[in-house]
């Protein structure tokens, strides 16, 4: 009986045994898979600043026409020494006009650089071939200066000083029209200051060609004045003589556009 109950007793101390290594096997190896692969890469602190952009236009009309002239020829808001009085802005022989712009700074960024300078010269053709453009215009910056009696000339040459800041007088009157100007991200500052100035002389004026240039530029003139007050009429009479007005404009008209754009490719 004894040897029975002893039996019993190992049994269940081994089966106790066998049951306590069985659990710390699970939670010893089958711990593991309970786990999970990780792959970890941090790719620090970044930042980035905002790309600069310095650049500014400016311009001043103010001084380009005026209603009132003094003797000098030049526009004048005052009453004293005044040579000329109309009721809107004006101009006739001996006056003169002016007015500057300019563009400063740089960029991170490619830039378009975008200048136009479009209106009507003040012009007189005659049937006999004649053409006459009164009034002069002169750019000038930086310490040089160059005229033409036509705005498109104007144009062209402003486009390609701004290509070029560096480019000489005499390499002016070969250029073309620039129609896109790039300048690249980071070049350096950019500084550049315009004048334009018209002036239609008093005397000893030129800008006229074809057969009746050699009457004179005080007659033309006149004919130019008497065609502006009738430009209804294809004809102007002076001094007992009729001049026959194939195309004419007496309305000096100006209108300048001038930006910098970002752009991200060149066209």
């Amino acid at each position: 009986m004894k040897k029975n109950e002893t039996k019993r007793n190992t049994s269940k101390r081994s089966l106790l045994l066998v049951a306590l290594l069985l659990l710390v096997a699970v939670f010893t190896f089958g711990g593991y898979t309970l786990s999970k692969y990780i792959s970890t890469q941090t790719s620090g602190e970044q930042s980035a600043t905002v790309a600069k952009w310095g650049y500014t236009v400016t311009a001043d009309a103010s001084g380009l026409f005026g209603e009132k002239y003094d003797n000098t020829g030049s526009v004048t808001a005052g009453s004293d020494n005044i040579s000329v009085s109309a009721s809107g802005k004006t101009l006739a022989p001996g006056t003169k006009g002016s007015m500057t712009f300019g563009i400063s700074g740089t960029a991170e960024v490619l830039a378009n650089i975008n200048f136009k300078l479009t209106g009507n010269d003040v012009e007189l053709k005659l049937e006999d071939g004649t053409s006459y453009l009164p009034v002069e215009y002169t750019l000038k910056w930086s310490d040089k200066e160059i005229s033409s009696r036509k705005l498109s000339d104007i144009e062209k040459y402003v486009q390609n000083i701004l290509e070029n800041p560096e480019i000489t007088v005499d390499g002016l009157k070969s250029v073309e029209s620039k129609t896109n100007v790039y300048k690249e991200p980071g070049n350096e500052e950019l500084a550049l200051s315009f004048t334009l100035e018209w002036n239609w002389a008093f005397t000893n004026n030129k800008g006229a060609t074809g057969t009746s240039a050699e009457i004179g530029y005080d007659v033309l003139d006149t004919i130019l004045g008497l065609y502006a007050n009738n430009s209804g009429s294809t004809s102007v009479s002076y001094n007992g003589k009729t001049y026959n007005v194939t195309g004419s404009n007496h309305v000096l008209n100006l209108n300048m556009t001038f930006s910098v754009t970002q752009v991200q490719s060149k066209a």
